[in-house]
């Protein structure tokens, strides 16, 4: 009977037990809608509950501990004249941040994982004690800042949570402060910021919050508004990661890709600096086949935004790329679409890569993404094109292309080479959004013979990369019968491409794929036009990295260059019309062909300090190798040519255009300027080489002499006359001799010194002969001023 009574009690008591269990599960779930009663809800992975700007999340346990990505941008703002690279317009960047939702008793805390994702841990099979004790290492050594410490107000079944987060989207957060963008913003006034905007996906949340600050009335300061006040929409998404990280792929330095780099820490041995590339999640739904269709297309939507004139331009220049995926082995890997006729679809959700139109006078165009730093997978990607990008492009394309292309030679230009350039600008855009870095090695790939044969230019465009900086064949002349002078994919990208996205099945691990990867880089030995050179250590010293250049002959293709640019200066008044507005047109473009003319000259003087860089990653092999002191010689040669006089481009139009002091300033600068790169520190300390092997060296006296006879040529002439712009070179000359002797600037040896003696000795002789031949009185003047500096320099020291 007793035993009846206890088993009795047991059953009495589970009951309770039972029934209490769910009452405080409804008690809980009756908080949740007691608090939000009334408020609008939208259902998703996070559900939010909105009224009157008050704000709240319910957070499902199962995002506890989840690696999520919060990112905003700007949805909309003032125009601010003046900002470059359009910090501050709409669908500009402003921050994004690598969380984790964790709770702490009755708080949520947002934890920052970027220090985290900077340091992992080997990942190879150990024993389950050895990865534990690295586990907790790293975690006591390397912990995850709070941003945000939230309370909770209430739970809900299934251990959901409630937080209050209205004051996180009603005011400017210092996680993404907008005076960053906003240069002059003040104070926010609360009373005219609310949230514009909710969304919610399985994946994915967004909310748009309107701020608005006071501002500063100096107009003076850059990112001044012309206002009292600012009123600026921030989209704010918070995207849940992948469950399953994509598999990484490692990058190289001999191939161009954006990277995520992270140290990683070995048990045994010392830590090693490792690099994912950006890449899109792509597999084949037939693994076994060559070719194949993906499981998931690269979608890129055509922003609702865009003009309906670009729409199937810009869709042409996002599936050019297919050309390349498909020699990686895929179909239709990547396609353009317009928006669904979706009201939940956005242009702004972080899940929708989008390419979209800014409406202000920007000339530029920028291809960021958002990547999941755990394995370098691109989430989306996010293409801005600015409405003033055609007056650049059209710009690059009459001042270099009008030679060889006769419909360019009148502005506007046609519609289809509008068309092209359109398509080439976004090409290029779409190529950093597949995680392709620029390639400036690529613009020198090709020959200056091959660049003016029709055949050649006409099937392989003027370099191997879309992704270079050599927009235009300016190299082909009149009569070479050259039509394509814009890029197109070429071998480069392919080759890339290859690198980045074909699979290799055969291993799990990103370390298995290496000698695969090996194999394929190999063939740039073969192939140097597969060679990759930009923003890295080789753009500061490598004559074959550069920007705004083509072809392998920098003294050439700068002699045809200039041909060109000086054609395309002297047609401008028939090519644009008269009238005001375009008065000042003539005004940029003349201003624009001279900053043309330095590029071209500035990359001839690249190889006077220059060293050819060489990727071959063995240490048995030179990695550098210099340039020839013959090939030197004939740049200071061909620069002071272009010293000589006026610049050629100079025509009698541009004296019509400008102010005659406002001309003679530029044209001063300009020359003066060529003339100071030829003497730079680093030219000059390129002569300073205890290892060179050249049969024919060139020394730093013979260097600065040959210099100062090319600026000093008239006065080995009968009757010696130097004309207002040689002065203005002569007397800077002195001036920069003076320094090297004085040794002003730092890192000068002093074997430079004892040559810059030398070179005034004998300058010294050179002038008091020359003012026995010149009845010229301004001349006669400045000799004499040039003499006077001269001796005190050489007696001074």
């Amino acid at each position: 009977m007793l035993k009846c009574h206890i088993a009795y009690c047991r059953i009495v008591i589970s009951v309770i037990c039972l029934l209490a269990v769910n009452t405080v599960a409804v008690a809980q779930k009756d908080a949740i809608k007691d608090i939000v009663k009334g408020f609008s809800v939208y259902k998703g992975g996070i559900t939010i509950y909105y009224r009157n700007d008050s704000v709240y999340f319910e957070i499902p346990a199962t995002t506890f501990g989840k690696e999520l990505i919060w990112y905003a941008e700007i949805k909309s703002g003032p125009f601010i004249p003046g900002l470059m690279m359009a910090e501050a317009s709409p669908a500009t960047f402003i921050n994004k941040w690598n969380i984790q939702v964790e709770t702490y008793g009755n708080k949520v805390f947002i934890k920052d994982r970027s220090s985290i994702l900077d340091l992992r841990i080997n990942q190879a099979e150990k024993p389950w004690l050895e990865k534990s004790r690295m586990l907790r290492s790293l975690a006591e050594s390397n912990t995850s800042p709070i941003l945000l410490a939230l309370p909770i107000k209430a739970r809900g079944e299934n251990n959901s949570i409630l937080v209050d987060v209205t004051d996180v989207f009603t005011r400017n957060l210092e996680m993404f402060d907008l005076r960053k963008k906003y240069y002059t913003l003040g104070s926010q006034d609360t009373r005219r910021s609310f949230i514009s905007d909710i969304k919610t996906f399985p994946n994915n949340i967004q909310i748009a919050n309107t701020l608005t600050f006071e501002t500063s009335q100096s107009k003076s300061e850059l990112g001044a508004i012309n206002s009292t006040a600012a009123t600026i929409t921030v989209q704010h998404s918070i995207y849940l990661l992948p469950e399953k990280p994509m598999k990484p792929r490692l990058s190289d330095p001999r191939i161009g890709y954006f990277n995520t780099n992270f140290t990683e820490l070995q048990y045994e041995s010392s830590a090693k600096q490792k690099s994912y590339i950006s890449r899109f999640r792509l597999e084949k739904k037939d693994p076994d086949a060559a070719v194949s269709e993906p499981v998931k297309p690269i979608v890129y939507y055509i922003g609702p935004d865009v003009p309906e004139r670009w729409r199937p331009i810009f869709k042409e220049a996002v599936e050019m790329w297919n050309e390349a995926f498909l020699a990686a082995g895929f179909k239709n890997a990547i396609q353009a679409r317009d928006p669904p006729d979706d009201p939940l679809w956005n242009a702004n959700d972080l899940g929708n890569s989008v390419i979209r139109w800014v409406s202000q006078p920007v000339a530029n165009a920028l291809g960021p993404t958002v990547v999941d730093p755990r394995s370098g997978e691109i989430i989306s990607a996010h293409i801005l094109v600015w409405a003033d990008v055609l007056s650049l492009a059209t710009r690059w394309y009459y001042l270099q292309g009008s030679g060889a292309d006769e419909r360019a030679r009148k502005l506007p230009l046609p519609v289809e080479v509008e068309n092209d350039l359109m398509r080439y600008v976004v090409a290029h855009e779409v190529g950093h959004t597949l995680g392709l870095r620029h390639n400036y090695r690529a613009s020198q790939a090709y020959s200056i013979d091959e660049l003016r044969d029709s055949d050649f230019a006409n099937e392989n465009g003027p370099v191997a990369s879309i992704m270079s900086y050599g927009r235009i064949n300016y190299i082909a002349q009149p009569g070479d019968s050259v039509r394509r002078l814009l890029p197109k994919i070429g071998p480069y990208d392919i080759f890339a491409i290859k690198y980045g996205y074909q699979s290799i099945p055969e291993t799990t691990t990103p370390e298995g794929e290496v000698p695969v990867l090996n194999t394929w880089l190999a063939e740039q030995e073969e192939n140097p036009i597969l060679q990759w050179g930009a923003e890295d250590e080789a753009a500061g010293h490598d004559p074959m990295v550069l920007t705004e250049n083509i072809g392998s002959d920098r003294i050439e293709a700068a002699r045809l260059g200039l041909e060109n640019l000086r054609r395309a200066v002297q047609n401008l008044p028939e090519a644009i019309a008269s009238t005001p507005q375009n008065f000042r047109l003539l005004k940029q473009y003349y201003t624009a062909a001279m900053a043309d003319r330095s590029k071209l000259l500035d990359a001839a003087t690249k190889e006077l300090y220059g060293v050819v860089e060489v990727r071959t990653l063995d240490v048995h092999l030179p990695q550098f190798k210099p340039v020839s002191a013959y090939r030197k010689k004939e740049v200071v040669k061909f620069l002071l040519t272009e010293l000589r006089d006026v610049p050629g481009i100079i025509t009698g139009g541009m004296k019509n255009v400008f102010e005659p002091h406002e001309l003679t300033v530029m044209i001063t600068s300009s020359q003066v300027d060529l003339m100071k790169s030829l003497l730079s520190n680093k030219v000059i300390m390129s002569f300073w080489n205890t290892v060179s092997t050249d049969t024919f060296d060139y020394k730093i006296t013979d260097y600065l002499l040959d210099i100062q006879d090319g600026l000093f040529s008239e006065l080995n002439k009968q009757m010696v006359v130097v004309t207002d712009l040689r002065r203005e070179l002569q007397r800077k000359y002195i001036q920069r001799l003076t320094d090297l002797f004085d040794h002003e600037d730092e890192g000068i040896t002093s074997d430079v010194r004892a040559s810059a003696r030398e070179c005034m000795k004998q300058l010294l002789v050179k002038i008091s002969a020359a003012e026995l031949k010149t009845t010229d009185k301004v001349t006669k003047l400045h000799l004499s001023d040039l003499k006077a500096r001269l001796t005190k320099n050489l007696r001074s020291n």
